[in-house]
C-alpha cells in the first residue's frame, strides 16, 4: 500500500492489519470502508482509493503503471495535438483531460469505478458505489456517515503528526471541523488566501476555529516564483490549472512539515448534484459538449467522453444516476487526482476523512430534496457540533468587491486575448479602486 488510508468502521481493524489477516485475494471486499488517499498494488492487480485521487496512467496493454504522467510519457507514446492549449482554457468547464484517455496516445487513465490487471494494462469494472440495497432511513443514514468521519478522524490522529483542517466559509470544511471537533483529537485549521476571494473566507474560519477551541492559520501569497512554477509543470507535466497551482507558487505551502496530514474537503460535492446543471438526464456526446461548451475540444477529448459513456453502458452501477457517476469518475478522477498529484510536491500529506466508497453510497441514497440544497451537511452539522450551524454560510461580499470580482474576471480575459493589454491595464486600474472603496 502507498498513500495514506484509514478505517472509518469503529468496529473494524486498520487497513494494513486487514490485508495482513486476509485469506483470500478479495481485496474489494474490504477497503469500501478505507477513506483517504492510497492505492493497494499486488502481484496482480492495482486498486486505488473510491475517488481514485492517487491517480493512475498505465501504457495500453501493459505492464507499466504510474501516478505520474511525466514518468510515465518517456516510455513513449505521443502528445496529442491541440492538448496544452486546451488545458489553458479557463472557465469553459474543462481544464483538464477527461479520462480515460491521457493527452498521450497509447497511455490511458484508471477511472475511481476500475481497478488495473497489471501485467495486461486491462482494466476491470468495481461495482463501487453502486446502490444495490434499500437506502435506509435519513436519519439513520446521517447517523452513520458522522459515525464515518468521526472514526476516520480518530484512526488518522497521532501524537507524531500534526492534523491541519482547512477551513473557509463554506459547507465542506465546515462539516470536517465539527467532525473533528466531535473526535476530540488534537487538530488546528489553516486558510490560504487569494486575491478577491470572498471576505467571509478570510474572516469567518478564525470566528469558527474560536468556536470549539483550536487554532487558525491564515497563510498569505508571498511573491511569486517561476522556479516553483516550472517545478510544478514539470512534476505534473502540465495538467494542473487551477487555484491550489497559485497557492504553490506564491509560496503558500512553504509553512508545511513532512508529519502535517492536510485534511481537504474532497468528496462531499458528488452528494450534491455537481454539475447536474450542464449534463443531459440520457447521455449524449453532443450534449455533453455543449454543456461544457467544449465543442472545439480536441479530438483525443472527445474520444475520450465517447469510450467513457461506451464503458458505463456496458458495465453500470446500479441505482447511481449517470451524472453522479460522472463527477465520481471524470471529475474525481481526471481533474481532482491532478490536484492531489501535483500538491504531493508539498510537504506533508493530504487526506479526505469523506473519501470512502462506503461514506458515498450512503450520501448518494440521500433524498434528492436534501442533497440539492446541502441540508444534509447542515443536518450532519447539526450531529456534529450544532454550535457551527450558527454562522452563516458563503455569505456574499457587498456590491462593490462583488464588481471588483467581476473587473477580475473580466481583466484576465483582457490579458489571455493579447490584444487586449491596454484594455487589461484599464480594468485592473478600475478593479483597484473599487477595492479600495469596498475596504
Amino acid at each position: 500500500m502507498i498513500g495514506l488510508a484509514a478505517q472509518t468502521e469503529p468496529s473494524r481493524d486498520a487497513p494494513r492489519e486487514e490485508l495482513a489477516a486476509l485469506a483470500t485475494d478479495d481485496v474489494a471486499a474490504l477497503y469500501e470502508s478505507w477513506a483517504g488517499r492510497w492505492a493497494l498494488i499486488g502481484e496482480t492487480s492495482l486498486h486505488g482509493d473510491a475517488a481514485g485521487s492517487f491517480g493512475c496512467f498505465y501504457l495500453d496493454g501493459g505492464p507499466w503503471a504510474s501516478s505520474s504522467l511525466a514518468l510515465l510519457s518517456q516510455l513513449g507514446g505521443r502528445e496529442e495535438p491541440g492538448s496544452r492549449r486546451f488545458r489553458l482554457v479557463k472557465g469553459d468547464g474543462f481544464n483538464y483531460d477527461p479520462p480515460p484517455r491521457s493527452c498521450y496516445a497509447g497511455i490511458l487513465k484508471l477511472l475511481p469505478t476500475q481497478w488495473l490487471e497489471l501485467a495486461s494494462g486491462r482494466p476491470h469494472p468495481r461495482a463501487m458505489p453502486s446502490l444495490r440495497e434499500a437506502p435506509p432511513p435519513y436519519d439513520e443514514a446521517l447517523d452513520r456517515m458522522a459515525e464515518f468521519l468521526v472514526t476516520a478522524f480518530r484512526n488518522i490522529a497521532d501524537d507524531d503528526k500534526r492534523l491541519m483542517v482547512a477551513l473557509s466559509a463554506g459547507y465542506h470544511s465546515r462539516v470536517l471541523l465539527a467532525a473533528a471537533a466531535k473526535s476530540g483529537v488534537a487538530f488546528e485549521t489553516y486558510t490560504q488566501t487569494f486575491p478577491l476571494m470572498l471576505l467571509a473566507d478570510r474572516e469567518l474560519p478564525p470566528r469558527l476555529s474560536e468556536e470549539v477551541g483550536i487554532r487558525h492559520s491564515l497563510y498569505r501569497p508571498q511573491a511569486a516564483l517561476a522556479s516553483l512554477s516550472e517545478l510544478l509543470d514539470v512534476h505534473s507535466h502540465g495538467l494542473f490549472m487551477d487555484t491550489d497551482r497559485r497557492f504553490f507558487i506564491h509560496q503558500q505551502w512553504t509553512w508545511s512539515q513532512p508529519d502535517d496530514i492536510f485534511i481537504r474537503g474532497r468528496g462531499f460535492e458528488l452528494g450534491e448534484c455537481f454539475e447536474w446543471w450542464r449534463l443531459p438526464e440520457t447521455p449524449s456526446i453532443e450534449a455533453i459538449l455543449t454543456g461544457f461548451r467544449a465543442e472545439q475540444a480536441p479530438d483525443y477529448v472527445k474520444q475520450s467522453i465517447t469510450e467513457y459513456l461506451a464503458w458505463t453502458a456496458q458495465h453500470p452501477l446500479p441505482g447511481v444516476d449517470w451524472r453522479d457517476r460522472w463527477y465520481l469518475d471524470i471529475r474525481q478522477g481526471g481533474w481532482a487526482s491532478n490536484t492531489e498529484q501535483s500538491l504531493s510536491l508539498a510537504a506533508g500529506t493530504s487526506y479526505a476523512p469523506a473519501n470512502s466508497a462506503r461514506f458515498y453510497r450512503h450520501m448518494l441514497q440521500l433524498p434528492l430534496e436534501k442533497r440539492r440544497p446541502r441540508q444534509h451537511l447542515v443536518d450532519l452539522i447539526d450531529r456534529l457540533c450544532p454550535a457551527l450551524n450558527a454562522f452563516p454560510f458563503n455569505p456574499p461580499d457587498g456590491p462593490l468587491r462583488a464588481s471588483a470580482r467581476q473587473l477580475r474576471m473580466l481583466s484576465d480575459v483582457l490579458r489571455r486575448s493579447g490584444p487586449g493589454a491596454a484594455a487589461y491595464q484599464v480594468s485592473k486600474a478600475l478593479r483597484r479602486r473599487l477595492l479600495r472603496f469596498a475596504g
